[in-house]
């Protein structure tokens, strides 16, 4: 791996207008979710205010060192040694992803932020499985359109 992981919050483009969420407030969450989610990760907090694909939706990017550098307290959702112990490597493994899916949706509604589900796709929202399969698909269908046109045709999906 890189030395380290990658995660984004993004909050919903209605709070900042309904919800009062400013780049400072969103970095403070941040910040605490960090705190609370990755102890003994050596980490990066970063704030922006552009959103995925121009959305405008404030988000936050944490990126925190593979190592732990200090042991930790055991969490339910920790089952090896390896994911409390100082010196090992971050496992990103479903029961961790779930915990960090329900600490989003706890730490929006403590705030006061809009939230949807993220366990399940509810209404027009998709799940994250799905977003990532409708971005592959796009993906394949921009490529065939390209070489379409670079041989003078007309594509008939976009």
């Amino acid at each position: 791996t890189a030395g380290h992981t990658k995660y984004i919050i993004s909050f919903d483009p209605k709070d900042a207008v309904e919800n009062g969420l400013t780049m400072e407030r969103a970095q403070a969450l941040g910040l605490q979710f960090c705190k609370e989610n990755f102890p003994g990760h050596p980490a990066i907090v970063c704030t922006h205010p552009d959103g995925h694909n121009s959305a405008g939706n404030i988000h936050v990017h944490i990126v925190i060192g593979s190592l732990r550098v200090r042991t930790v307290e055991r969490q339910p959702f920790m089952d090896k040694p390896c994911d409390w112990e100082a010196g090992k490597k971050h496992r990103c493994t479903s029961a961790m992803l779930r915990h960090l899916r329900v600490a989003v949706m706890e730490m929006c509604e403590q705030a006061d932020l809009n939230q949807i589900n993220l366990l399940e796709a509810q209404g027009d929202h998709v799940s994250e499985r799905e977003y990532w399969a409708q971005r592959r698909g796009q993906r394949r269908l921009d490529h065939a359109n390209a070489k379409l046109a670079a041989e003078g045709q007309q594509p008939t999906q976009t």
